[in-house]
C-alpha cells in the first residue's frame, strides 16, 4: 500500500487531469479489478476503493486522460501482482485431498492459542523463574508440555503457517486462510473426516469470509478505521490509538475471554467440531516498550510473572467447561510466539548475561513458546518441537483412529 501511495503522489505532482469521463472509467476499472482479482477482506476492498477515489479527486484538476488511465493501471497492477505472487508461492503444491474414513475420527479437537505464552526455558532464562504455577497445573492434570519454536514471529504468520503447513507462507496470503476463503490441506482433511470448523477470537482481528469455515465469531460489524486497514501493518497503530501509547498491553485477568469462549465454543454430542481460538493473554509487549530500558523490562517482567496465577485460573475454568460437555476431548493450549520482553531498537546486554548469550536469548524471546496437549499420550510421537509449521496437520493425522 505504501508503494501505491508513493507512486500516486509522484503522479499527482506531475500530471494534469481534465477529462472527467476517463476519471470515472478509471475508478470503475480499479474498483472492478480490486474486487475480482484480489483476496482482500470486504473492509479492505472498501477502504482501498475509497482511497483510490480520494486520490483521483485530489488529482482531478492537474492531469489529462492518458495519465488518468496510467494512474489507474498502476494502482490496480501492484495489488493484483502482489496477490498473484502470494497465491502462486503460498499454495500447497499438490494439495493432498487425502481420502479419509469419517468413522475413524471420533474426538473433538479444541485448540486454544495463548498469546505470548513462552516456553519453560524462556521463562527461566529471561524471566528468572524456575517454573509457572499455570504450567505446573497443566502437568498435574494430564497435559504433556513441550518447549517449541513457534511457526511464525507474530500471531498472523504463526496461524498462517499452522493452517497451511507452510512455514514460508507469503505475507499477503495469511488473511485469506484465516478468513476461510482459500482452501488448505488442514481444512480439506478435517471436513473430509466429517468435522465442522470453528475459528474465533474475542475481537474482529482476524475477520471472516466464511468459505471453508463453518462458524466464525465475532463477525466484523464495526466501521472504525481499524476495521478497514490491513492488520499486518496497522495492528500496532490501532493498539496505540486504543491504549494511548501505553508501554505494553496487559490485562488484569482473562475473565471476559473465558466468558467469550463459553458463549461461542461449539460442543455438541451429535456433531464433530474442530474449534480454533486465540486469547490475548498474557499478551506480548507492544508500542513504545524498550527492553533495553531496565525499568521497562522489570515492569513487564513483574507483570508477566504475576499473570501466571490468572493464567492458571483460566486453564482450570476452560478445561472444566470443556470436560463437562465433552467427556473425551483432545485439548491443546499453544503459545503463538514469544512475549518480546527484549524488544528494542538498541543493542544491549541483559543484566546477568554475557554478550555472546544475547543472540540465543533474543531467539527465545521471539520464537520460543509452550505447547500443552491433553491427554498426554495424544500425538506424542508426532511432535517436532523445532519445526511446528505442520502441527495442525499432525493433529489431524493423530485423530485418525484415536
Amino acid at each position: 500500500m505504501a508503494v501505491q501511495v508513493l507512486l500516486v503522489s509522484i503522479f499527482i505532482k506531475s500530471i494534469n487531469f481534465k477529462k472527467i469521463l476517463f476519471l470515472v472509467l478509471s475508478v470503475i476499472n480499479t474498483f472492478f479489478f480490486v474486487f475480482v482479482l484480489t483476496s482482500w477482506s470486504r473492509w479492505e476492498y472498501l477502504g482501498y476503493c475509497c482511497l483510490v477515489c480520494i486520490l483521483f479527486l485530489m488529482a482531478i484538476s492537474r492531469a489529462g486522460a492518458s495519465e488518468a488511465v496510467l494512474l489507474s493501471l498502476l494502482i490496480v497492477v501492484i495489488p493484483v501482482g502482489q496477490n498473484f505472487i502470494a497465491k502462486r508461492t503460498s499454495s500447497m503444491d499438490g494439495l493432498s485431498k487425502r481420502v479419509v474414513n469419517p468413522n475413524l475420527y471420533r474426538k473433538n479437537l479444541y485448540i486454544i492459542g495463548i498469546d505470548g505464552m513462552v516456553s519453560r526455558l524462556a521463562l527461566q532464562k529471561i524471566y528468572e523463574s524456575s517454573d509457572s504455577v499455570a504450567y505446573e497445573w497443566l502437568e498435574n492434570n494430564n497435559f504433556k508440555l513441550y518447549d517449541i519454536n513457534s511457526a511464525g514471529d507474530q500471531t498472523l504468520t504463526t496461524y498462517g503457517a499452522l493452517l497451511t503447513g507452510n512455514k514460508n507462507l507469503h505475507p499477503r496470503a495469511v488473511r485469506p486462510y484465516f478468513n476461510g476463503s482459500w482452501e488448505s490441506e488442514f481444512y480439506s482433511m478435517m471436513r473430509g473426516a466429517g468435522y465442522k470448523i470453528q475459528f474465533f477470537y474475542e475481537s474482529d482481528y482476524f475477520g471472516t469470509d466464511a468459505g471453508m469455515i463453518d462458524s466464525f465469531q465475532p463477525k466484523s460489524n464495526t466501521l472504525s478505521i481499524c476495521s478497514f486497514i490491513d492488520k499486518r501493518w496497522g495492528f500496532y497503530f490501532c493498539d496505540w490509538v486504543d491504549a494511548f501509547g501505553v508501554k505494553f498491553v496487559g490485562d488484569t485477568g482473562p475473565g471476559e475471554k473465558v466468558v467469550f469462549y463459553k458463549n461461542n465454543a461449539k460442543i455438541h454430542g451429535n456433531e464433530k467440531w474442530i474449534s480454533i481460538n486465540h486469547m490475548w493473554f498474557p499478551g506480548h509487549t507492544v508500542g513504545n516498550y524498550d527492553g533495553s530500558n531496565p525499568k521497562d523490562f522489570e515492569v513487564y517482567r513483574e507483570y508477566y510473572l504475576k499473570a501466571q496465577n490468572p493464567l492458571k485460573s483460566m486453564f482450570e475454568e476452560l478445561v472444566a467447561f470443556i470436560k463437562k460437555r465433552d467427556p473425551d476431548p483432545v485439548i491443546v493450549f499453544m503459545g503463538d510466539h514469544g512475549a518480546y520482553a527484549l524488544r528494542s531498537n538498541k543493542d544491549f546486554i541483559l543484566k546477568g548475561h554475557q554478550e555472546n548469550e544475547m543472540a540465543e536469548l533474543k531467539r527465545l524471546d521471539a520464537r520460543s513458546a509452550l505447547l500443552a496437549i491433553y491427554p498426554k499420550n495424544f500425538c506424542e510421537n508426532n511432535i517436532n518441537a523445532n519445526d511446528t509449521s505442520n502441527l495442525f496437520l499432525r493433529f489431524a493425522d493423530c485423530l485418525e483412529g484415536y
